[in-house]
């Protein structure tokens, strides 16, 4: 959501959709903010971990042909639903931009599965990567080193800063519902 944002800002001439496989998920709990923020989901109240290859084709074939979408912005190719949200939109003739923050340090694939990667990634006609090492990464599986661009990372600081203010306007209650001192340190990493 902070990407579409950010994206939204910077995008005077452009439409941005904010597309998401379901509105359900087991793998995060957070509540998210969707202010100024159109987000549609391919899946409405079906899980996303649990969501089929064929399904998640159909419906994002359907919702990028409805949207009139000239670029998708994909996170990978890998779970089995962001490869069938790639797959569609490939056969719809959509340019495709991988965002990713893998490096060579972080890869696995070794032989087919290697051989299979450079595929897959190869057919991207971009990339958006978090910085220097991810972009020799890509460029290495086969998408044209200028056609890679760094910016992949970012931070909703506006909901943050609000999250924090209303916390520290409530500063008795957050310290005694998680049993904190009057002073501690809170790191992140």
């Amino acid at each position: 959501l902070a990407r579409a944002a950010a994206l939204s800002k910077i995008s005077d001439s452009y439409r941005i959709h904010a597309l998401e496989l379901s509105d359900v998920t087991h793998s995060y709990s957070w509540e998210r903010s969707l202010k100024g923020i159109d987000v549609i989901a391919l899946c409405p109240g079906e899980i996303a971990e649990q969501l089929s290859f064929v399904s998640v084709f159909r419906s994002a074939r359907r919702v990028f042909a409805e949207l009139k979408l000239t670029v998708c912005f994909l996170p990978s190719y890998a779970p089995k639903q962001s490869l069938a949200a790639f797959m569609a939109a490939k056969s719809l003739g959509i340019r495709t931009v991988m965002m990713n923050d893998s490096h060579a340090g972080t890869s696995w694939a070794r032989g087919p599965s290697a051989w299979i990667k450079r595929r897959l990634v190869g057919m991207f006609d971009a990339g958006l990567v978090a910085g220097q090492p991810q972009k020799r990464y890509f460029a290495s599986l086969g998408i044209p080193p200028e056609k890679i661009f760094t910016g992949y990372d970012a931070v909703d600081n506006d909901f943050f800063d609000c999250r924090a203010a209303e916390a520290r306007g409530r500063k008795s209650e957050v310290l005694n519902r998680y049993a904190l001192p009057g002073r501690y340190f809170l790191s992140l990493g």
